[in-house]
């Protein structure tokens, strides 16, 4: 019986760290061309000053770490002066988080999606979430259909009768999203090394991205 334990939890240990990989740090490199024409932003602004990027690992995406003069909410300016140079089917920003989802070790989390096209005169506030551990600046693109996903049955707490909904389907599309955070680490440890940063930028290129439950597909 012990040695059935052990080899199960020897196997375990190879099954989780086999899906991490080990991430590698490349001092002064952006995102692929091949990685941002996929994602719909060829020329998506550069940040000034120094950054490293940080190849992902089996839950976290490719991340720049980025040491610079310019404040976040300046360089996020940029990005959606960028963005909306552009004509997209789809564009907006996180509304909340949807699932968190991950291993013993790493943890991910997939998004539910705002649109900001209704709104007539937007700021920077409108792409903004204010998130109490990592602050963020976040705006999604696509230009795909959205899809139907899994159906939920109906539900009736048996005690608490406030506690209910409607059936409902989920709705989801494939999308690029662009994060700029703010991390309350700011050191990064890589190779020997330490290098201090003010904020790190994700881009996510067919990343699923879902609609508020209340979502219903027009005719």
């Amino acid at each position: 019986m012990k040695i059935r334990l052990t080899a199960f939890l020897v196997l375990v240990c190879v099954l989780v760290f086999s899906a991490c990989t080990a991430p590698s740090y490349i001092e002064k490199q952006f995102y692929s061309a091949g990685t941002l024409e996929e994602g719909l932003v060829p020329d998506l602004p550069k940040p000034d000053g120094d950054f490293i990027y940080r190849t992902g690992t089996s839950a976290y995406c490719d991340k720049i770490y980025i040491s610079s003069d310019e404040p976040i909410d300046e360089y996020f300016s940029r990005i959606l002066d960028y963005i909306q140079e552009n004509e997209f089917k789809i564009v907006g920003t996180i509304d909340s988080v949807k699932i968190t989802t991950g291993n013993l070790f790493l943890t991910d989390d997939s998004y539910v999606f705002k649109s900001t096209k209704e709104i007539s005169e937007q700021t920077l506030n409108d792409y903004y979430n204010d998130d109490s551990l990592e602050p963020y600046y976040s705006i999604i693109i696509s230009n795909n259909d959205i899809e139907q996903g899994e159906y939920h049955e109906p539900y009736q707490h048996p005690e608490n009768k406030d506690i209910h909904w409607d059936g409902y389907y989920d709705y989801y599309f494939r999308g690029t999203l662009i994060r700029l955070c703010v991390d309350e680490d700011k050191t990064l440890e890589y190779d020997d090394k330490s290098f201090d940063y003010a904020y790190y930028l994700e881009v996510r290129v067919n990343e699923q991205l879902w609609m508020d439950y209340s979502y219903e597909p027009q005719d």
